[in-house]
Protein backbone atom coordinates (compact mmCIF):
# COMPACT_ATOMS: atom_id res chain seq x y z
CA UNK A 1 0.00 0.00 0.00
CA UNK A 2 1.22 3.98 0.01
CA UNK A 3 3.56 4.51 2.32
CA UNK A 4 4.56 0.99 2.84
CA UNK A 5 8.75 0.79 2.77
CA UNK A 6 9.03 -2.63 0.37
CA UNK A 7 13.09 -3.81 0.70
CA UNK A 8 14.38 -5.15 -2.54
CA UNK A 9 17.42 -7.77 -1.44
CA UNK A 10 17.81 -8.73 -5.11
CA UNK A 11 20.51 -8.34 -7.62
CA UNK A 12 20.28 -6.82 -11.12
CA UNK A 13 17.80 -8.59 -13.14
CA UNK A 14 14.48 -7.45 -15.01
CA UNK A 15 12.10 -8.10 -11.55
CA UNK A 16 13.99 -5.88 -9.55
CA UNK A 17 13.16 -2.96 -12.17
CA UNK A 18 9.38 -4.76 -12.33
CA UNK A 19 8.78 -4.35 -8.58
CA UNK A 20 10.55 -0.93 -8.48
CA UNK A 21 8.27 0.53 -10.73
CA UNK A 22 5.23 -1.52 -9.30
CA UNK A 23 5.87 0.07 -6.09
CA UNK A 24 6.30 3.69 -7.23
CA UNK A 25 2.58 3.33 -9.09
CA UNK A 26 0.94 2.64 -5.72
CA UNK A 27 3.33 5.35 -3.54
CA UNK A 28 5.14 2.52 -1.65
CA UNK A 29 8.64 3.37 -0.31
CA UNK A 30 11.49 0.82 -2.54
CA UNK A 31 14.52 0.41 -0.48
CA UNK A 32 17.46 -1.57 -2.30
CA UNK A 33 19.20 -3.55 -0.29
CA UNK A 34 22.83 -5.14 -0.98
CA UNK A 35 22.49 -8.74 -1.43
CA UNK A 36 25.63 -9.08 0.52
CA UNK A 37 24.05 -8.42 3.57
CA UNK A 38 23.33 -11.02 6.60
CA UNK A 39 21.83 -11.29 9.40
CA UNK A 40 23.25 -8.57 11.85
CA UNK A 41 23.12 -5.78 9.04
CA UNK A 42 19.64 -6.55 8.26
CA UNK A 43 18.98 -6.59 12.03
CA UNK A 44 20.30 -3.36 12.19
CA UNK A 45 18.01 -1.83 8.88
CA UNK A 46 14.94 -3.29 10.70
CA UNK A 47 15.28 -1.71 13.77
CA UNK A 48 15.18 1.77 11.97
CA UNK A 49 13.12 1.04 9.48
CA UNK A 50 9.85 0.02 9.71
CA UNK A 51 9.61 -3.07 6.60
CA UNK A 52 6.04 -3.89 5.44
CA UNK A 53 7.49 -6.37 3.35
CA UNK A 54 10.67 -8.04 1.21
CA UNK A 55 11.20 -8.55 -2.68
CA UNK A 56 14.01 -10.85 -2.94
CA UNK A 57 14.34 -14.63 -4.91
CA UNK A 58 13.88 -18.12 -2.34
CA UNK A 59 17.41 -18.70 -2.29
CA UNK A 60 18.40 -15.25 -0.98
CA UNK A 61 15.49 -15.23 1.65
CA UNK A 62 17.40 -16.68 5.11
CA UNK A 63 18.91 -13.31 6.37
CA UNK A 64 15.42 -11.86 6.86
CA UNK A 65 13.76 -14.89 8.02
CA UNK A 66 13.68 -14.95 12.04
CA UNK A 67 13.23 -10.94 12.51
CA UNK A 68 10.20 -11.67 14.79
CA UNK A 69 7.37 -9.04 15.29
CA UNK A 70 10.14 -6.81 13.16
CA UNK A 71 9.06 -8.88 9.98
CA UNK A 72 6.06 -11.98 9.40
CA UNK A 73 7.76 -14.79 7.61
CA UNK A 74 4.92 -14.19 5.58
CA UNK A 75 6.02 -10.47 4.24
CA UNK A 76 9.28 -12.25 2.85
CA UNK A 77 8.05 -12.57 -0.77
CA UNK A 78 10.05 -14.54 -3.22
CA UNK A 79 9.52 -13.51 -6.73
CA UNK A 80 10.29 -17.15 -7.64
CA UNK A 81 6.12 -17.75 -6.11
CA UNK A 82 4.78 -14.38 -7.70
CA UNK A 83 1.65 -15.87 -10.23
CA UNK A 84 0.36 -13.08 -12.42
CA UNK A 85 -3.19 -11.97 -11.76
CA UNK A 86 -5.50 -9.84 -13.29
CA UNK A 87 -5.85 -6.61 -10.99
CA UNK A 88 -7.38 -3.53 -11.08
CA UNK A 89 -5.69 -0.55 -12.41
CA UNK A 90 -3.98 1.47 -9.18
CA UNK A 91 -4.19 5.12 -9.43
CA UNK A 92 -1.74 7.64 -11.03
CA UNK A 93 1.61 7.91 -8.85
CA UNK A 94 1.21 11.82 -9.33
CA UNK A 95 -0.34 11.82 -6.22
CA UNK A 96 2.81 10.95 -4.40
CA UNK A 97 5.15 13.68 -5.25
CA UNK A 98 6.43 14.83 -2.60
CA UNK A 99 6.76 11.94 -0.90
CA UNK A 100 8.96 9.08 -0.61
CA UNK A 101 9.77 7.19 -3.95
CA UNK A 102 12.92 5.19 -2.54
CA UNK A 103 14.83 5.16 0.41
CA UNK A 104 19.05 4.71 -0.57
CA UNK A 105 21.44 3.07 2.28
CA UNK A 106 24.44 5.28 1.94
CA UNK A 107 28.14 3.26 2.31
CA UNK A 108 28.05 4.40 5.88
CA UNK A 109 31.00 7.09 6.23
CA UNK A 110 30.37 7.25 9.96
CA UNK A 111 30.22 3.61 10.57
CA UNK A 112 26.96 3.09 9.55
CA UNK A 113 24.75 3.66 6.40
CA UNK A 114 22.47 6.34 6.54
CA UNK A 115 18.96 5.72 4.95
CA UNK A 116 18.01 8.90 2.88
CA UNK A 117 15.02 9.67 1.25
CA UNK A 118 14.02 10.71 -2.53
CA UNK A 119 10.57 12.11 -3.67
CA UNK A 120 8.68 11.28 -6.67
CA UNK A 121 9.39 14.97 -7.48
CA UNK A 122 13.37 14.61 -6.91
CA UNK A 123 13.66 11.64 -8.82
CA UNK A 124 11.47 13.09 -11.84
CA UNK A 125 12.96 16.51 -11.96
CA UNK A 126 16.35 14.58 -11.75
CA UNK A 127 16.16 12.10 -14.51
CA UNK A 128 14.66 15.22 -16.98
CA UNK A 129 17.37 17.49 -16.24
CA UNK A 130 19.85 14.69 -16.40
CA UNK A 131 18.28 13.52 -19.64
CA UNK A 132 17.93 16.69 -21.39
CA UNK A 133 21.54 17.60 -20.66
CA UNK A 134 22.92 14.76 -21.87
CA UNK A 135 20.45 14.17 -24.81
CA UNK A 136 18.98 10.67 -24.28
CA UNK A 137 17.20 9.44 -26.76
CA UNK A 138 14.58 6.63 -27.16
CA UNK A 139 17.31 4.67 -30.07
CA UNK A 140 19.52 4.69 -27.23
CA UNK A 141 20.83 1.65 -25.23
CA UNK A 142 21.99 1.49 -21.79
CA UNK A 143 24.38 -1.10 -20.29
CA UNK A 144 22.90 -1.78 -16.71
CA UNK A 145 26.19 -3.07 -14.89
CA UNK A 146 26.56 -0.84 -11.78
CA UNK A 147 24.34 -2.72 -8.73
CA UNK A 148 20.67 -1.81 -8.61
CA UNK A 149 21.08 -1.53 -5.22
CA UNK A 150 23.05 2.03 -5.62
CA UNK A 151 21.80 5.28 -6.10
CA UNK A 152 23.56 5.43 -9.73
CA UNK A 153 22.59 1.37 -11.01
CA UNK A 154 19.02 2.79 -10.41
CA UNK A 155 19.19 6.06 -11.05
CA UNK A 156 21.56 6.49 -13.89
CA UNK A 157 21.50 2.99 -15.39
CA UNK A 158 17.49 2.24 -15.01
CA UNK A 159 15.36 5.42 -14.50
CA UNK A 160 17.96 7.52 -16.89
CA UNK A 161 16.98 5.36 -19.34
CA UNK A 162 13.33 4.28 -18.98
CA UNK A 163 12.17 7.87 -18.29
CA UNK A 164 13.89 9.23 -21.85
CA UNK A 165 12.36 6.59 -23.35
CA UNK A 166 15.68 4.82 -24.46
CA UNK A 167 16.28 0.86 -23.55
CA UNK A 168 18.33 -1.04 -20.54
CA UNK A 169 19.97 -4.16 -21.15
CA UNK A 170 20.19 -5.89 -17.43
CA UNK A 171 23.93 -6.93 -17.18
Amino acid sequence: RAGDVVAAFLPNCWECIAGFLAAAEIGAVWMPVNTEWRGSEIEWLTSRVPVSSVLTFAELREPWLGLGDRLPPGRVISVDDLVPREAEPPSRAERFTDHPLMYYLTSGSTGRPHVVPRSHRNTVLGMDGVGGALGIEPHMRFLGAVPFNHPTGLGNCILLALMNGAAVVVM
